[in-house]
């Protein structure tokens, strides 16, 4: 797990929905203990993982069998993508509200 490759961390499980293997996971939830916290948080805030980065571990199993395990590890990383406004995001805030008015306007005038 990426959470507990941090240095910092003293604990990490998992938690929630992951953790009691329900049906479906709407999010991952993962509980740490340390010491600094700070660090951990800007540690798994660090994404993309880098190239060649364990991120998880793949079991493949048949019941009663566990037939291999298999690391997944990252290979290449795409490039992020282009911004897609420059502007400062008070620029874009008063420029989506003002596109908001327009718009409720345009709905009453018909």
């Amino acid at each position: 797990m990426r959470v507990r490759a941090g240095a910092d961390v003293v604990h990490a499980e998992l938690a929630g929905a992951l953790r009691r293997r329900t049906e479906t996971v709407d999010r991952l939830v993962v509980a740490v203990s340390s010491h600094t916290p700070e660090r951990v948080l800007a540690h798994v805030a660090a994404y993309p993982p880098a190239p060649g980065e364990r991120v998880a571990r793949l079991k493949i199993t048949l019941p009663g069998l566990t037939v291999g395990r298999v690391p997944l590890v990252v290979s290449s990383v795409p490039p992020p993508p282009p911004p897609i406004d420059d502007r400062p995001w008070w620029a874009r805030a008063v420029a989506t509200v003002a596109d908001a008015i327009e718009t409720a306007l345009d709905a009453v005038r018909g």
